[in-house]
């Protein structure tokens, strides 16, 4: 995939930023990307464009990764742009949810055999919490199908219905996207317990989780088709004035 990425970057942050510090974090440099400010206010790092679990994860990235290993996260914030898409939700997070505990399983396998316990139960938990994200998009179909029936039996107030039916959905998928950020992150961790447990570098553990990043969108772009746009080059420039460029 070839997209238009200057080689003068701006300077991203471990963590999110405070208004007027001059820093952003990767999360908050594409949210200044697609928004009308040209000034480093209270950029959030949870911005409307992006997929939530394609989110959560570069945000573990971001504050993961080292700082001179973190500008290679720059190709991952065009094809973040525009990967919200609620109307596929929250199956969309489900099937990633799916993809991180094979994810997680595929590392644990393939990592040191004396370290095979402490991988799998992180493999474990990425796997509990893609079941978690399951379960919660049954019960957004079924509560809402029951609870309106219930609410149409004891109520003659029309709207009654209509709000048992969309609250519950709303609950049920709310905790579906949750449970499969979670799933996405402990993928990650597995990763991290491996520099943790000296089995990584620094730089190699900045190169795999880049790597499991880059995995996570072409997982994405799989399951919806989506193909990236091109933003405001212009604009990562204007950034790069405000916090610095990498030299």
């Amino acid at each position: 995939m070839s997209l238009n990425i200057p080689d003068n970057l701006p300077i991203l942050s471990g963590g999110k930023q405070q208004p007027g510090s001059g820093k952003v974090c990767f999360e908050q440099a594409i949210n200044w990307l697609v928004s009308d400010r040209l000034d480093l206010g209270d950029e959030t790092d949870h911005p409307e464009c992006v997929q939530p679990v394609l989110n959560a994860l570069a945000i573990y990235v971001n504050d993961k990764i080292s700082d001179k290993n973190r500008h290679k996260m720059w190709p991952f914030a065009l094809r973040q742009i525009g990967t919200s898409k609620p109307e596929m939700e929250p199956q969309l997070s489900v099937d990633l949810a799916k993809f991180a505990t094979k994810y997680a399983a595929k590392y644990a396998i393939e990592s040191a055999a004396k370290y095979a316990a402490k991988y799998a139960k992180y493999a474990k938990y990425a796997i509990e919490y893609a079941e978690y994200a399951a379960k919660y998009t049954e019960y957004a179909a079924k509560f809402a199908a029951e609870s309106a029936a219930k609410f149409a039996a004891e109520s003659t107030a029309e709207y009654a219905a209509k709000y048992a039916a969309e609250s519950t959905a709303e609950y049920a998928a709310k905790y579906a996207i949750e449970s499969a950020i979670e799933s996405a992150k402990y993928a990650a961790y597995v990763i991290k317990s491996a520099n943790r447990l000296g089995l990584l570098d620094q730089d190699s553990l900045d190169d795999a989780l880049l790597e499991i990043l880059g995995a996570f969108h072409d997982e994405y772009e799989r399951l919806t088709g989506h193909v990236p746009q091109s933003c405001d080059i212009s604009r990562i420039a204007r950034l790069g004035e405000l916090v610095g460029f990498v030299q």
